[in-house]
């Protein structure tokens, strides 16, 4: 079985250019990291900003902490196709001068973490494997996952590698038939058979 990161690419602005940022004009520190809790509390009149026009897209990115973001029809692709594997959180979209709203759009807290890292095959920051106050590790280059880890994960956080959310091959052809707009998907190095 093959699988990708989820990434996405950089949104353009209206004119072409690069690039379209939404910002989040605070750390939410109940997204960050992989722990696979529910966010307890939500303000859902939490405002995201974007600098100009509205730009029409599925998946992006938020912040500089890279929250990741979905539209209504991205949220219930996944309701349906990986149900209970993300809590979406309802996130208000606007310019920063409070005009042009954008409807329907939520963050996602990946609620599914495995862990898989093989580290025969991941390096990290002077081979030292002590996760940092939040969980994480210093990883250096690409991430090398172990089958036997994921097991029969979907879509899946990476315990250590909080920045990294993994799809099976499957979830990855059936968003790209669905073409959702932002996706960009890069193979993931596994280091066992299935």
């Amino acid at each position: 079985m093959k699988y990708y990161s989820l990434e996405s690419h950089a949104l353009r602005r209206p004119n072409g250019q690069y690039c379209w940022m939404i910002d989040i004009p605070l750390t939410l520190h109940a997204l960050s990291g992989a722990d696979g809790k529910r966010v307890a509390t939500w303000n859902p009149k939490l405002i995201a900003v974007y600098p100009e026009g509205p730009v029409d897209f599925d998946f992006g990115h938020a912040g500089t902490m890279r929250y990741p973001i979905f539209s209504s029809r991205l949220r219930a692709f996944f309701e349906r196709n990986c149900p209970r594997m993300i809590q979406f959180l309802p996130i208000r979209l606007e310019r920063d001068d409070g005009t042009l709203p954008m409807d329907g759009y939520s963050l996602g807290k990946f609620l599914h973490v495995v862990e898989c890292i093989d580290r025969k095959r991941t390096r990290v920051d002077n081979n030292d494997w002590t996760p940092s106050e939040t969980g994480e590790y210093q990883i250096c280059g690409p991430v090398c996952l172990r089958q036997s880890g994921i097991g029969d994960a979907v879509c899946f956080h990476v315990k250590g590698a909080s920045d990294d959310v993994i799809c099976r091959d499957d979830l990855r052809l059936a968003i790209e038939r669905e073409k959702f707009k932002g996706f960009k998907f890069e193979t993931v190095k596994i280091s066992e058979k299935a």
